[in-house]
């Protein structure tokens, strides 16, 4: 027994529920993860422009500084008297109190005539970019990378402070060095003029290479050196290409992440291609959401790569609450989901249980039973509507009762009707049989002389008599074969039988009538197919359908016989190229005294008997017929005989 309606009810409501709720799930928990999500890559795109205008701050305090100090007379005359303790003095001093690395002034030709860091002079800086264009009359500043013997000539400790050795970082791109020598550094060079005469450079730079205050600067600007748990919640690195030279991204031991790479996605996206790369990241030891951007030199060169990133823990603690609140309030929903699911099944199905009680009585014959629901919903409209079914099923019970007796009574009365009529066919064909045959007997005698010379109109009209003496006696004989098969009670005498023969023997009897109509009949039948049947009672049939083929095949034709020996049957087809029969005639074809309606109504001379006859025979022998045709075509006859 399956579910009842009430347990369906509630399975189905809470399936729908819970699919609805499901659904609602799937969908707050992706907006909840697309909104966190969002506004973190939002809020760290946003932390990338801050970073951005941090760097440039510094660049372009230095440019102004560099600026300022060319603009100084006492610098511009010192330089023209040579002066160059002056110089040198003046340089360590805003060194000192700019916190600036390096600080360098050279002649009009590009050579150093004086370092703030050091003593070292008399080198030839003509060929730096910055000093090319400050020769030119620019103010520049840029970042650009510093190879280790220009840092050596600036100072030891910026050669020292520059190199750093590479830390294996997982996913960074490989490389066979194994540390970097040169350093990135911001600089910025300013002509100084005497009089207007361009007299010499001065510039100066900051280097980044451990340098921590703009990464530092970024963080506490942006983040407000907020942590969560024992982290930054927000980090800043200064790449010089792949390689971090200033971070404060921690390694597990606290130290700053110096020395570990970026990785290859992101060093194709910024290094190679130049473009910003936005996107979750595991850096170093933890999963951020990070923000990348390439720092170009002078001369257009992607250099390296600026960075920030926001952790993302903070985050995924917050959805993670939202998701379990969103949680408690889905399981509310299901329990109250259910609740309300067997409430309402209840109401529903009481009233459909007592409909189906009272149903079961009134098929077991009970119909005075009735449902008892007074409702004002549909349910009470049903039970309305069946209450005044039931009172209709009783009067037409009780009317059919009545009918049904006046049917049986005359189903009796036709049944005796057709009983006679069978024993009338019967008694008046075996009654016509003898002396038609006597009949015909006497024809053949005066046809044949033996009665004496007739002259020719009679003669013609003695042969019009054997011919409708042959048709009546056809007749007799059908009607005799349909009393037999109506009946039940056709009697077989089966034999051994070549199908050629029988064939042949009812090929005999039409082809008068086919050579008249100039038909051309062919037969492919092996002289070796044998069937057990009754021969006379399948020749008659054959005869019949060869008969109805020769009739209806439009003049001249072609009649084909075909026959397909199979394991347990034969297969028999009679075809023509006649009329054809409509398809909405076919499945009358074979009812006794059946005639085909419009132009071919009776108009062949057959009794209808035929093929009626012939489908009896050759089910009487086990076998089936059936026919196939198409207007204008032609038709197929198809039979199946056992061959036992």
């Amino acid at each position: 027994m399956g579910f009842s309606i009430h347990k369906k009810l509630v399975i189905w409501f809470v399936f729908v529920s819970l699919l609805s709720l499901g659904l609602a799930t799937l969908i707050g928990v992706h907006s909840i993860d697309t909104i966190v999500m969002d506004q973190a890559q939002d809020k760290v795109k946003s932390d990338l422009n801050t970073a951005n205008e941090v760097y440039n701050y510094k660049k372009e305090k230095i440019r102004d500084l560099v600026r300022f100090t060319a603009n100084l007379k006492l610098v511009q005359d010192a330089l023209v008297n040579d002066d160059t303790d002056f110089l040198t003095y003046k340089l360590k001093r805003i060194i000192d109190d700019e916190g600036l690395d390096l600080l360098v002034i050279t002649d009009s030709s590009g050579t150093v005539v004086a370092r703030g860091q050091n003593d070292v002079c008399g080198d030839s800086q003509a060929d730096d970019p910055l000093v090319m264009r400050a020769l030119a009359g620019s103010t520049v500043v840029s970042t650009e990378i510093v190879p280790e013997s220009k840092l050596l000539l600036e100072g030891e400790d910026l050669r020292e402070r520059a190199a750093i050795a590479f830390v294996y970082t997982p996913k960074a791109k490989p490389t066979s060095k194994t540390s970097e020598t040169s350093g990135m550094m911001i600089k910025s060079a300013a002509p100084i003029y005497h009089n207007d005469t361009l007299v010499g450079v001065i510039y100066g730079g900051h280097l980044i290479n451990r340098n921590y205050e703009i990464v530092d600067r970024i963080k506490n600007i942006v983040y407000k050196d907020k942590v969560y748990g024992d982290r930054d919640i927000g980090t800043a690195t200064i790449f010089q290409g792949d390689l971090r030279i200033s971070t404060n991204v921690r390694e597990s031991s606290g130290d700053r992440a110096i020395g570990t790479r970026v990785s290859e996605e992101v060093y194709n996206t910024v290094l190679v291609s130049g473009e910003k790369w936005i996107d979750r990241a595991y850096v170093v030891n933890a999963w951020y959401f990070t923000a990348y951007e390439p720092i170009y030199d002078i001369n257009g060169n992607v250099i390296g790569i600026l960075y920030v990133g926001m952790l993302e823990k903070p985050f995924t603690d917050i959805e993670q609450k939202m998701l379990t609140k969103f949680a408690a309030i889905i399981l509310v929903a299901i329990i109250l989901s259910f609740l309300i699911a067997s409430v309402l099944a209840h109401n529903i199905s009481e009233p459909i249980t007592e409909l189906l009680h009272t149903t079961r009585s009134i098929a077991d014959g009970d119909l005075s039973k009735r449902v008892n629901v007074t409702r004002g919903d549909e349910i009470g409209e049903l039970a309305v509507a069946f209450n005044r079914m039931a009172d209709v099923l009783k009067k037409n019970a009780e009317s059919i009762r009545e009918k049904t007796a006046k049917l049986e009574h005359a189903n009796i009365e036709l049944k005796e009707i057709d009983r006679l009529k069978s024993e009338f066919i019967n008694i008046a064909s075996h009654e016509l049989r003898t002396p038609l045959t006597t009949l015909k007997g006497y024809l053949e005698l005066a046809l044949d002389g033996t009665l004496g010379g007739f002259t020719d109109i009679q003669m013609t009209k003695l042969k019009i008599m054997n011919r409708n003496a042959d048709r009546l006696l056809g007749l007799v004989n059908d009607l005799l074969n349909l009393s037999d098969i109506q009946s039940r009670q056709m009697h077989l005498i089966k034999k051994k039988t070549s199908l050629r023969d029988m064939l042949d023997d009812a090929i005999e009897h039409i082809k008068p009538l086919a050579d008249s109509k100039g038909h051309e009949i062919l037969v492919d039948i092996r002289e070796d197919m044998v069937i057990t049947c009754d021969r006379a009672r399948i020749v008659y049939a054959l005869r019949h359908l060869l008969d109805d083929a020769v009739r209806y095949t439009t003049e001249p034709g072609t009649i084909r016989i075909t026959a397909e020996d199979k394991i347990d049957d034969v297969h028999i087809c009679i075809s023509d190229t006649g009329v054809g029969i409509p398809e909405n005639e076919l499945e009358n074809i074979f009812i006794p005294f059946y005639e085909l309606k419009g132009s071919m109504q009776h108009t062949t001379g057959t009794s209808g008997l035929g093929l009626s006859i012939a489908k009896g025979i050759v089910e009487a022998h086990g076998g089936v017929i059936w026919i196939k045709s198409k207007v204008g075509v032609g038709t197929i006859f198809h039979i199946v005989l056992p061959k036992g």
